[in-house]
């Protein structure tokens, strides 16, 4: 009767280790395809966003604190993306540790001349040239008030933000003094803002 050998020179173990290891990984890769994605995606979806964020909380190991803010992670969203404060709460909701806005000028200004975006397809990448289009202080500060009594609103069940919220200042191409350009923007978009970012220059 044969018996499978058990010396230390056997490959049974490591190819029994090497099996089992495949096997667990074909089994997760399997399960993401047809459960994760198809079943339980779709049924966190019909759940409030708010409730199927939060049923997977982050890890506490990622949690930062910095100059006296709390980050929830260190992966946020920075200035460019949400450049004109349009998108603050829902940028949060989704995970980021913090949102940037801007760079906001004191003025509205259109940036370059359209085409401006080219999408790169065989290096996966983009080309930005927007030139710093911005639509001035007044018109995000009406947005950043509204933000700001809202997430302090006792009236709605959300009474808080999840991450600090950033505001990027730039200058008007036209401007005559760059230096009052960024005074004006910490006197107007300061005071709603958990941090502040002068932006000297833009290269695009």
């Amino acid at each position: 009767m044969s018996s499978i050998p058990t010396g230390s020179s056997s490959p049974v173990g490591p190819i029994l280790l090497g099996a089992t290891a495949l096997g667990l990984y074909t089994f997760r890769q399997s399960f993401l395809t047809t459960f994760m994605d198809p079943v339980l995606m779709p049924l966190l979806r019909l759940l409030d966003p708010e409730t199927s964020h939060d049923t997977v909380p982050d890890d506490p190991s990622l949690h930062v604190s910095l100059l006296g803010l709390s980050f929830e992670n260190p992966i946020g969203i920075a200035a460019g993306f949400d450049k004109h404060a349009d998108a603050m709460q829902g940028l949060l909701d989704m995970g980021f540790g913090f949102v940037e806005i801007g760079s906001v000028t004191p003025l509205p200004q259109d940036g370059n001349p359209k085409p401006r975006v080219f999408r790169l397809v065989e290096d996966r990448g983009v080309i930005n040239r927007y030139g710093f289009n911005s639509q001035g202080h007044a018109k995000v500060r009406e947005r950043l008030e509204k933000y700001k009594y809202w997430t302090l609103s006792t009236t709605t069940s959300k009474q808080y933000r999840r991450g600090p919220l950033g505001v990027n200042l730039g200058k008007n191409k036209t401007s005559d003094s760059p230096i009052e350009d960024y005074v004006r923007g910490v006197e107007t978009l300061g005071p709603f803002g958990d941090y502040l970012v002068i932006n000297i220059s833009s290269p695009n």
